[in-house]
């Protein structure tokens, strides 16, 4: 076989990487090559430089992808440029710089670019550089994603899509398989399907919201647990009360009939629908006075933010966890 040899990619999004990989071991004829992660912020283990040098006897293509190497030392850059002239012929090594860029400028390490091994790979196109989901790195990243899906960008949609879209890939494609679900057989994704989609921010509001309607969870917990370990950031507290104070009044309205009052796209409509007849009356009015007590407890002193928000958590938590009591008897 050829001699893949090896890439650097500079970007610091994690899943746009794995994305790369995954092309690029495509194009090369290895997508079936066996995958190997290691990490350059910790100590690089005697099985890097193992697989890196040595080909297996079975002629078995592999693929090293070194996560986090721009952290490495200059030491290191040099002993991985000398064991790059022996790779194994079976080997595809990926160097990943995932540092944040500053200024629109990649953050590659100035000792590594006046490396062999960077100057060869430059020479030989072997280096990739995106930013992440900036503007334009969205744009495409959407357009490539419908391409792939057989989906047809209607009038506006891909600038809607952009406005509200997460910037990392991995919550970008969990929203964007709403919107593949909201086109359906039709095959054509509208500027309203925009609507789908709630606030992010640093919140991750879809992750936390659909594990807190199952009932909590870890997952829910553990996103307020982080945001108690994160002082320099607002307590997740106060969006909240606003978030649940505005879907129960929609789904209050909702389960009473009056649809024509809610202003929601019709997918999220029906959805709304069936969390509200789920909960019922009682329990939708119930959110609504628990936001009301999380946010007085906290004027009027009784609790801090964050003890607020875990008692708030725990509360909702009980409410979407049990069944609808008015179904129930209906059903006894």
């Amino acid at each position: 076989m050829s001699r893949p040899g090896f890439y650097f990619l500079v970007c610091p999004d994690a899943e746009l990487i794995r994305m790369r990989v995954r092309d690029l071991l495509e194009k090369a004829g290895l997508s079936g090559a066996r995958r190997k992660v290691f990490w350059g912020d910790e100590d690089l283990p005697e099985a890097f430089w193992q697989d890196l040098c040595v080909k297996s006897l079975l002629d078995e293509p592999k693929a090293l992808v070194l996560r986090r190497a721009h952290g490495l030392k200059v030491e290191l850059w040099d002993k991985i440029g000398r064991a790059a002239v022996n790779q194994a012929s079976n080997v595809c090594a990926f160097f990943c710089l995932e540092a944040e860029w500053i200024k629109n400028k990649a953050p590659v390490p100035a000792a590594l670019t006046k490396r062999p091994m960077w100057t060869f790979a430059e020479k030989n196109d072997r280096i990739w550089k995106s930013p992440g989901l900036d503007e334009p790195g969205l744009a495409g990243f959407v357009r490539d994603w419908a391409g792939q899906k057989g989906l047809d960008l209607g009038p506006g949609a891909l600038a809607a899509l952009c406005r509200v879209l997460p910037r990392d890939a991995v919550h970008a494609r969990l929203e964007l398989g709403k919107i593949e679900l909201a086109a359906g057989d039709s095959g054509r994704v509208l500027a309203g399907h925009a609507e789908l989609i709630p606030p992010h921010g640093d919140m991750d509001f879809f992750e936390f919201m659909e594990a807190l309607t199952r009932g909590g969870g870890t997952r829910a917990w553990k996103r307020v647990l982080d945001n108690h370990l994160e002082p320099d950031k607002d307590c997740l507290l106060f969006p909240l009360v606003r978030y649940m104070t505005g879907q129960a009044r929609s789904m209050w309205m909702l389960v009473c009939g009056e649809e024509h009052k809610v202003r929601m796209h019709p997918y999220a409509k029906k959805l709304g629908l069936a969390l509200a007849t789920r909960l019922g009356q009682k329990r939708i009015a119930r959110i609504l006075d628990l936001a009301m007590e999380a946010e007085s407890a906290v004027k009027g002193g009784e609790r801090n933010p964050e003890q607020a928000l875990e008692m708030f958590v725990a509360d909702l938590s009980g409410l979407f966890a049990l069944e609808n009591p008015d179904r129930t008897a209906r059903r006894r």
